[in-house]
Protein backbone atom coordinates (compact mmCIF):
# COMPACT_ATOMS: atom_id res chain seq x y z
CA UNK A 1 0.00 0.00 0.00
CA UNK A 2 1.32 3.50 -0.86
CA UNK A 3 2.07 6.05 1.73
CA UNK A 4 -1.33 8.05 1.92
CA UNK A 5 -1.01 11.94 1.58
CA UNK A 6 -2.26 13.89 4.74
CA UNK A 7 -1.19 17.57 3.36
CA UNK A 8 -1.27 20.88 4.88
CA UNK A 9 -0.84 22.70 1.84
CA UNK A 10 -2.87 25.94 3.83
CA UNK A 11 -3.39 27.43 6.81
CA UNK A 12 -6.42 25.61 8.49
CA UNK A 13 -8.67 25.31 11.68
CA UNK A 14 -8.75 22.11 12.14
CA UNK A 15 -5.93 18.82 12.55
CA UNK A 16 -6.57 15.80 10.46
CA UNK A 17 -4.92 12.34 11.05
CA UNK A 18 -5.63 8.30 10.42
CA UNK A 19 -8.52 7.22 12.72
CA UNK A 20 -8.35 3.57 14.38
CA UNK A 21 -10.36 0.79 13.92
CA UNK A 22 -13.31 1.32 16.37
CA UNK A 23 -12.80 5.13 16.48
CA UNK A 24 -16.06 5.62 15.87
CA UNK A 25 -17.27 4.22 19.21
CA UNK A 26 -15.41 8.04 20.71
CA UNK A 27 -16.31 9.95 18.13
CA UNK A 28 -18.92 11.63 16.10
CA UNK A 29 -19.26 9.01 13.00
CA UNK A 30 -19.97 10.35 9.21
CA UNK A 31 -20.26 8.31 6.10
CA UNK A 32 -19.16 9.32 2.91
CA UNK A 33 -20.13 7.10 0.47
CA UNK A 34 -21.32 8.38 -3.30
CA UNK A 35 -20.58 4.51 -4.62
CA UNK A 36 -20.07 5.14 -7.97
CA UNK A 37 -19.12 2.53 -10.83
CA UNK A 38 -18.80 -0.01 -8.75
CA UNK A 39 -16.06 0.44 -6.60
CA UNK A 40 -16.51 -1.20 -3.35
CA UNK A 41 -15.69 -0.63 0.72
CA UNK A 42 -13.92 2.10 2.74
CA UNK A 43 -10.68 3.28 1.89
CA UNK A 44 -9.86 6.05 3.73
CA UNK A 45 -11.12 6.94 7.47
CA UNK A 46 -9.98 10.00 8.98
CA UNK A 47 -9.99 11.89 12.76
CA UNK A 48 -10.88 15.44 11.78
CA UNK A 49 -10.19 17.93 14.57
CA UNK A 50 -11.54 21.16 14.86
CA UNK A 51 -9.37 23.99 16.93
CA UNK A 52 -13.19 25.32 18.27
CA UNK A 53 -15.35 21.59 18.45
CA UNK A 54 -14.85 18.07 19.83
CA UNK A 55 -13.13 15.87 16.95
CA UNK A 56 -14.97 13.80 14.41
CA UNK A 57 -14.48 10.60 12.38
CA UNK A 58 -15.55 10.16 8.88
CA UNK A 59 -15.50 7.08 6.50
CA UNK A 60 -14.30 7.75 3.22
CA UNK A 61 -15.28 4.63 0.83
CA UNK A 62 -14.41 4.21 -2.72
CA UNK A 63 -15.48 5.92 -5.53
CA UNK A 64 -13.28 4.86 -8.46
CA UNK A 65 -12.44 0.59 -9.08
CA UNK A 66 -8.72 1.33 -9.26
CA UNK A 67 -6.07 2.05 -6.91
CA UNK A 68 -4.40 4.05 -8.90
CA UNK A 69 -7.39 6.73 -8.32
CA UNK A 70 -6.07 8.96 -5.82
CA UNK A 71 -6.54 8.83 -2.15
CA UNK A 72 -5.49 11.63 0.25
CA UNK A 73 -6.65 14.62 2.30
CA UNK A 74 -5.89 18.56 1.59
CA UNK A 75 -6.20 21.61 3.23
CA UNK A 76 -7.79 24.55 1.40
CA UNK A 77 -7.54 28.28 0.76
CA UNK A 78 -10.23 28.45 3.44
CA UNK A 79 -9.21 27.30 6.30
CA UNK A 80 -12.51 25.39 8.13
CA UNK A 81 -12.68 23.06 4.72
CA UNK A 82 -10.60 20.52 3.57
CA UNK A 83 -10.43 18.36 0.47
CA UNK A 84 -10.76 14.56 0.72
CA UNK A 85 -10.28 12.25 -2.02
CA UNK A 86 -10.93 8.39 -1.56
CA UNK A 87 -9.75 6.33 -4.45
CA UNK A 88 -10.55 9.08 -7.16
CA UNK A 89 -14.01 10.44 -5.33
CA UNK A 90 -13.64 13.96 -4.09
CA UNK A 91 -15.12 15.87 -1.45
CA UNK A 92 -15.42 19.50 -0.35
CA UNK A 93 -15.77 18.94 3.60
CA UNK A 94 -16.60 21.45 5.94
CA UNK A 95 -14.56 20.62 9.16
CA UNK A 96 -17.27 22.46 11.85
CA UNK A 97 -19.79 21.12 9.70
CA UNK A 98 -19.79 17.54 8.08
CA UNK A 99 -23.43 17.06 7.37
CA UNK A 100 -22.75 20.18 4.91
CA UNK A 101 -20.34 18.86 2.96
CA UNK A 102 -20.53 18.54 -1.15
CA UNK A 103 -19.02 15.86 -3.39
CA UNK A 104 -17.40 16.88 -6.06
CA UNK A 105 -18.42 16.22 -9.42
CA UNK A 106 -16.37 18.39 -12.05
CA UNK A 107 -13.69 15.96 -12.24
CA UNK A 108 -14.14 11.99 -11.72
CA UNK A 109 -12.04 9.70 -11.00
CA UNK A 110 -9.15 12.29 -9.36
CA UNK A 111 -6.11 10.99 -10.42
CA UNK A 112 -3.76 13.96 -10.14
CA UNK A 113 -3.92 16.80 -6.61
CA UNK A 114 -1.34 19.59 -7.25
CA UNK A 115 -1.66 22.76 -4.21
CA UNK A 116 -0.72 25.56 -5.91
CA UNK A 117 -0.20 28.29 -2.56
CA UNK A 118 0.38 31.24 -3.81
CA UNK A 119 -3.00 31.01 -6.51
CA UNK A 120 -4.85 29.67 -3.89
CA UNK A 121 -5.93 27.04 -5.89
CA UNK A 122 -5.89 23.06 -5.57
CA UNK A 123 -5.81 21.47 -9.57
CA UNK A 124 -7.53 18.40 -9.74
CA UNK A 125 -7.42 16.46 -12.98
CA UNK A 126 -8.83 13.08 -14.57
CA UNK A 127 -8.66 11.31 -17.62
CA UNK A 128 -9.14 14.49 -19.89
CA UNK A 129 -10.18 17.58 -17.78
CA UNK A 130 -8.56 19.78 -15.27
CA UNK A 131 -10.47 21.89 -12.61
CA UNK A 132 -9.22 23.75 -9.64
CA UNK A 133 -10.63 24.52 -5.88
CA UNK A 134 -9.99 27.53 -4.67
CA UNK A 135 -11.71 30.04 -2.45
CA UNK A 136 -15.54 28.98 -2.05
CA UNK A 137 -15.23 25.80 -4.12
CA UNK A 138 -14.79 24.57 -7.45
CA UNK A 139 -13.12 27.95 -9.43
CA UNK A 140 -13.12 26.51 -12.82
CA UNK A 141 -13.38 23.14 -15.31
CA UNK A 142 -10.87 23.39 -18.17
CA UNK A 143 -12.23 22.05 -21.64
CA UNK A 144 -11.39 18.57 -22.67
CA UNK A 145 -7.60 18.39 -23.01
CA UNK A 146 -7.04 14.72 -23.87
CA UNK A 147 -8.63 11.70 -25.67
CA UNK A 148 -7.96 9.45 -22.45
CA UNK A 149 -5.04 10.36 -20.02
CA UNK A 150 -3.15 13.10 -18.73
CA UNK A 151 0.27 13.42 -17.24
CA UNK A 152 1.01 16.79 -15.33
CA UNK A 153 4.66 17.84 -16.17
CA UNK A 154 4.95 20.84 -14.13
CA UNK A 155 2.15 22.81 -11.79
CA UNK A 156 3.12 26.67 -10.74
CA UNK A 157 1.14 29.62 -10.13
CA UNK A 158 2.25 30.99 -13.52
CA UNK A 159 1.31 27.85 -15.71
CA UNK A 160 0.31 24.12 -15.59
CA UNK A 161 2.21 22.30 -18.24
CA UNK A 162 1.47 18.74 -19.18
CA UNK A 163 0.83 15.50 -21.90
CA UNK A 164 -1.91 14.39 -23.07
CA UNK A 165 -2.90 11.22 -25.13
CA UNK A 166 -4.12 11.81 -28.83
CA UNK A 167 -5.38 8.54 -30.13
CA UNK A 168 -5.54 9.38 -33.74
CA UNK A 169 -1.66 10.34 -33.60
CA UNK A 170 -0.81 7.55 -30.95
CA UNK A 171 1.22 9.70 -28.74
CA UNK A 172 1.69 12.37 -26.49
CA UNK A 173 0.67 16.11 -27.01
CA UNK A 174 1.70 19.20 -24.96
CA UNK A 175 -0.57 21.44 -23.21
CA UNK A 176 -0.38 24.27 -21.00
CA UNK A 177 -3.46 25.86 -18.35
CA UNK A 178 -3.66 29.04 -16.71
CA UNK A 179 -3.96 28.06 -12.90
CA UNK A 180 -6.18 31.41 -12.20
CA UNK A 181 -8.44 30.92 -15.31
CA UNK A 182 -8.58 26.98 -16.37
CA UNK A 183 -7.89 28.73 -19.92
CA UNK A 184 -5.86 26.58 -22.17
CA UNK A 185 -3.75 25.87 -25.26
CA UNK A 186 -2.08 22.42 -27.03
CA UNK A 187 -3.97 19.19 -26.03
CA UNK A 188 -5.67 17.09 -27.75
CA UNK A 189 -9.17 16.04 -27.80
CA UNK A 190 -12.06 14.33 -29.75
CA UNK A 191 -13.59 18.00 -29.89
CA UNK A 192 -10.30 19.50 -30.93
CA UNK A 193 -9.57 16.85 -34.35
Amino acid sequence: MKALPLTQAFPADYGIALAWDGSEDYFDYYAFDEGLLGAQGEVLRLLVSPYDQPPWVGSFHAGYGSSNAWTGAVTLPDRDLMLVVAQGQGYTISVRNPKDSIPIREVFPIMHVHPIIEAERVILGDFTTLAAHGPGGIVWRSRRLSWDGIELTSVSKECIRGLAWSAPERSHVGFTVDPLTGEHSGGSSPASE
